[in-house]
């Protein structure tokens, strides 16, 4: 969780955050002061770095080698490139420099994400040197719903349908996704949003080939602050220290 936080629109190749809202504020377990609240209930969290004069580590001026190869080994699926709309026009010819490649890699990463009609939001690290990009779909979304049936992804059933595992604990029963019987089905939880938000960028961006690059520092799943609250106060408080921990406890920290 960082200090600073603020709201952009996609059009951000520079990565610069822009704030324009009212900050939150929140205490954390083990920490005496309030914290600024910035997770943006997102699901998701991709850090990139900013260039030198900024404070972080691209050089904006030096030559980017092979730009086209690069750009192939990000999204390429198996040696074939799976360009963005009139990605391959905009390396025009003669030399490249890193910004220009960063710029131009960033943008083709987000229109990917802003046509699959994914939420964003961008905050700087405190000494400013990194951006974090915080996207989301919703566990209620359409979008997530429909991943999850073109992905066949099985989801336990509404009610008293169960089955005995092979620990002999009974545990709902699983079927694939199906948009045309939604209630059938328990609601999709993060859990399920950040298996198929991952599985639907790993089919169309090498996201270590990023990180190797120097594109992106990393990504993670995002914690979410009222989340971890409620966790607090139902399951990991003081006061639980000596209490045996129930099957609801631990599905609870499971999904966490």
């Amino acid at each position: 969780m960082r200090r600073r936080a603020g709201r952009s629109s996609w059009d951000w190749a520079g990565l610069r955050a822009n704030c324009d809202g009212p900050d939150e504020y929140g205490k954390v377990l083990l920490f005496a002061d309030e914290l600024i609240i910035d997770d943006a209930d997102a699901t998701v969290v991709f850090v990139f770095p900013r260039c030198s004069e900024c404070g972080g580590v691209v050089d904006e001026t030096a030559q980017q080698v092979d730009p086209i190869a690069s750009m192939q080994k990000i999204f390429g699926q198996d040696g074939l490139l799976r360009e963005p709309p009139h990605l391959s026009a905009s390396f025009g010819e003669g030399p490249m420099t890193q910004g220009q490649y960063h710029t131009l890699v960033r943008k083709a990463f987000l229109r990917l994400l802003q046509q699959a009609g994914f939420s964003a939001e961008t905050s700087e690290s405190i000494d400013r040197d990194e951006v974090f990009l915080k996207i989301a779909l919703g566990c209620e979304s359409e979008h997530l719903a429909i991943l999850a049936e073109s992905f066949h992804y099985p989801m336990p059933i509404v009610g008293s349908a169960r089955k005995i595992n092979d620990d002999g604990d009974l545990v709902p029963a699983y079927v694939v996704f199906s948009r045309g019987q939604e209630d059938l089905f328990e609601l999709f939880n993060d859990k399920d949003e950040i298996r198929m938000i991952y599985r639907w960028i790993s089919a169309r961006v090498n996201l270590d080939e990023m990180v190797s690059q120097g594109i992106m520092v990393s990504h993670f799943p995002a914690a979410k602050y009222h989340s971890m609250v409620k966790l607090t106060r139902e399951w990991s408080g003081l006061r639980y220290v000596f209490c045996v921990a129930s099957r609801g406890n631990l599905e609870t920290i499971r999904g966490y």
